[in-house]
């Protein structure tokens, strides 16, 4: 303790404000006894003012004792106290010819001092609680930041992940497709071709042989025509030559004629071409939207919908179907089993795009998907 109280004692004695509340003190003290130092019969300097029994003088010491309490914390107030207490009880005791009143005002001094030093010493603690609450506030929001800066990188690496997964998917999908055509329509259009043949000499034939290459003819042109479509579900090339319109065009007629669900399209807006990335996802998302509506909606009619905004193009697919009970959060809609339309989001989110869903039970759905320009 003595080292340390040594080592602030020249510390202090430096400071220029130590010597100003020495100054403030012998002010008052020349105050306080004018007659004594100054050999002055005036009873007081400041008389004039009609202040008697060096009230003013006693009320002056408050001002060294509230700014060594701001300047020092409170054990500068608290020493100021003492020192004041010293420099008023002698002439309280031995020169003021009505103690009672001299004490009552001196203990008014102290005890004023003594507060205005309790509520300085409170301020400064709130002021350094509440900087310490702004510094770990200050802390919390930077660290913060960065753990918005990591997510934004992770989900952008995300992002970047899932576009390469889904090149690669949509590059062995064109691959499958361009094979099914080229490769095994063309053999079965082949086998046609033969079993053609085969009937139209089948004057050497059997009426069950006869039959049987017409049954064998029937399933080859239902087997070829599976693989054109199975062909065109994969990559549609009608995408890749005229671009995302016309693809829809093709997909609604084709669940019309396939399945008998009833599909109007309708365009809105000014048209324009997407990037091919972003044309490609929207007829995922519309081919997953509408498998839906024939797997599990059990409707009758369904609408797709285009709209072209001067910023942001949207896709809806509606249907009258029966509907479901939507999550409370799109995220949990794996859970619920709807495995599709998790799908349909991961898909809106590689192009920046924001999914909405409208449902309930004998309600319909609707999927709305927004793309930025």
């Amino acid at each position: 303790m003595a080292p340390h109280i040594s080592s602030r004692v020249p510390r202090i004695i430096s400071n220029p404000r130590f010597w100003l509340v020495v100054v403030m003190f012998a002010i008052g003290v020349v105050f306080h006894y004018p007659q004594q130092i100054l050999a002055t019969d005036s009873p007081s300097l400041l008389s004039f003012l009609g202040l008697t029994r060096h009230a003013m003088e006693r009320i002056f010491f408050l001002l060294p004792i509230t700014y060594a309490g701001f300047t020092f914390g409170i054990n500068g107030g608290l020493t100021s106290l003492v020192v004041v207490l010293l420099i008023m009880l002698p002439r309280a005791i031995f020169i003021s010819p009505s103690l009672p009143d001299v004490l009552f005002e001196t203990g008014g001094v102290i005890i004023i001092g003594g507060l205005v030093n309790l509520w300085l010493e409170v301020y400064k603690r709130e002021r350094e609680r509440r900087q310490q609450l702004l510094l770990r506030l200050e802390a919390t929001q930077e660290e913060l930041q960065r753990d918005v800066i990591v997510q934004k990188q992770m989900q952008e690496r995300l992002r970047f992940y899932l576009q390469q997964v889904t090149r690669a998917q949509e590059e062995e999908r064109r691959r499958i497709a361009r094979e099914l055509h080229d490769d095994t329509a063309q053999d079965l259009v082949i086998l046609l071709r033969q079993t053609d043949k085969l009937i139209s000499t089948a004057d050497h034939l059997s009426p069950q042989d006869a039959t049987f290459l017409e049954e064998l003819q029937q399933q080859t042109r239902k087997i070829l025509d599976g693989v054109h479509r199975f062909s065109q579900d994969l990559r549609p090339s009608v995408l890749d030559d005229l671009g995302l319109l016309p693809a829809l065009e093709w997909l609604t007629s084709d669940l019309t004629n396939h399945f008998g669900i009833a599909v109007d399209m309708a365009v809105l807006g000014p048209v324009r071409r997407s990037p091919p990335e972003t044309e490609l996802v929207l007829f995922r998302i519309a081919q997953e939207a509408l498998r839906n509506v024939w797997k599990h909606s059990e409707a009758s009619r369904a609408w797709v919908t285009v709209e072209f905004g001067d910023d942001k193009t949207v896709l809806t697919v509606k249907d009258d179907g029966k509907g479901f009970e939507l999550p409370e959060r799109v995220e949990d809609l794996a859970v619920a089993g709807r495995l599709g339309l998790v799908g349909i989001q991961e898909r809106a989110q590689l192009i920046g795009g924001r999914l909405t869903l409208q449902s309930g039970l004998g309600k319909g759905t609707t999927v709305t998907v927004e793309v930025p320009v």
